[in-house]
């Protein structure tokens, strides 16, 4: 998959303001596949993942911030000191998903989705650095499946029941069947 990461709000999916009466709300007859990567990060400004609390075992006196890190241990010094202090190895963080944020993005996706009825892919890809999350919902041979992926912990991310009913409704309205859900590692 190629392309561009962006910044995306909930609405690219679906109108947040469904009260107005003079909106046309969107229809996709022909749409079969979505792909779309973006930013960890809503168009107001906020992470949709938050800081880690730090472990009781790490020792922060340990830390040494100057430390370029293991990947770069291999080096000669000589090529160390061509690397940015910014652009060393550091501490990870951000790598907690915000569920509030992402069962809006869910939500407003599912919405979407649910006027697709040819919808036989759609993969949604956040990631910055280390912080990756992906969700793929697809439908092989009259059968929907809806995965979740965070980092090295299935279930980092577990999306609300509303998320799981409004899926569930796009999984019946598409195949007339169930919905798979899967946890996975990235």
């Amino acid at each position: 998959m190629g392309g561009a990461q962006c910044v995306l709000g909930k609405e690219v999916f679906w109108p947040t303001d469904e009260q107005n009466h003079n909106l046309q709300l969107p229809f996709w007859p022909h749409f079969t596949d979505l792909w779309l990567g973006y930013e960890p990060v809503t168009p107001s400004g906020n992470w949709m993942f938050a800081k880690e609390e730090p472990q009781e075992s790490e020792d922060e006196d340990d830390y040494d911030s100057s430390d370029p890190g293991s990947d770069y241990n291999e080096m000669d010094d000589t090529d160390k000191d061509w690397i940015a202090p910014e652009d060393r190895m550091g501490k990870i963080f951000r790598t907690k998903p915000i569920h509030e944020l992402f069962n809006a993005y869910y939500l407003s996706a599912a919405n979407a989705a649910l006027c697709m009825p040819k919808l036989d892919n759609m993969f949604l890809e956040v990631t910055n650095g280390w912080n990756r999350h992906e969700f793929w919902y697809r439908v092989r041979d009259g059968v929907a499946n809806a995965t979740w992926s965070s980092g090295d912990d299935p279930k980092a991310f577990e999306p609300s029941d509303e998320v799981l009913q409004l899926w569930k409704q796009v999984a019946s309205a598409r195949t007339g069947g169930d919905l798979g859900v899967e946890f996975d590692l990235l």
